[in-house]
């Protein structure tokens, strides 16, 4: 997790982490009784999650560093606690600015974003929220949360794979039918066409052989008719 206060200096390494990551950003002005309350509270939580292994970036960006921001900036008023996906806008938020609200509201922030990540990237985020627990006291509001993540996500992906495996075993009995249909189709046609054939080659050839007979016939009547003419 990166934990930020925006100065002239790191803005460049600010914006850049701005375009690449889910980020939790708290516009606050040096003049604003409201900033004022929330400074000691803010203080905390970032002194917490500097210390977490969760992808996501905190940031408290001052009224004067606001117009260098390469990201949705169109705030109406300090504070603005503002969620950043990759630099564009998701949502404001407007819920009561206590410690345990604020943490509340974190952990959901990157709880969800953790629910995008490949299920081998949420066991290594969970092992090493795992490895927090002597750490930090909101360690545990973490490792729910992730754990959570971690089981939805994982059914996706189970879902998924069985959704694909259903598909790839249609495909493949789809494709298997098909051949076996092609050779017996093939094995029918070849036995109907010898069949025709042979019935074919038959009948020619009885013609044949009835037109030799009566050829022979033919002959055997013209010479017995030339005897009979010569014994007259």
């Amino acid at each position: 997790m990166r934990v930020i206060s925006a100065t002239q200096n790191n803005i460049p390494f600010l914006n850049n982490l701005l375009q690449k990551n889910k980020a939790v950003v708290f516009f606050v002005a040096p003049w604003c009784g409201h900033c004022r309350a929330l400074e000691p509270t803010l203080n905390k939580i970032m002194g917490r999650f500097s210390t977490s292994r969760r992808d996501g970036l905190i940031a408290r960006v001052s009224e004067g560093d606001v117009k260098n921001l390469k990201c949705d900036k169109d705030i109406r008023g300090f504070p603005t606690i503002r969620v950043l996906n990759n630099g564009e806008k998701e949502k404001d938020y407007e819920g009561p600015r206590d410690e345990n609200s604020l943490n509340s509201f974190l952990a959901d922030v990157f709880n969800k974003n953790l629910i995008n990540k490949p299920v081998k990237v949420l066991k290594k985020r969970l092992k090493n929220i795992h490895m927090e627990k002597r750490r930090t006291p909101y360690s545990s509001l973490l490792r729910n949360a992730a754990k959570k993540a971690t089981k939805k996500a994982t059914k996706k992906a189970a879902k998924k794979a069985a959704k694909k495996g259903t598909k790839k075993a249609a495909k493949k009995g789809t494709k298997k039918g098909t051949k076996k249909g092609t050779k017996k189709g093939t094995k029918k046609g070849t036995k109907k066409a010898v069949k025709k054939a042979t019935k074919k080659v038959a009948k020619k050839a009885n013609k044949k052989g009835a037109k030799k007979k009566a050829t022979k016939k033919a002959k055997l009547k013209k010479t017995l008719k030339m005897l009979e003419s010569l014994i007259n």
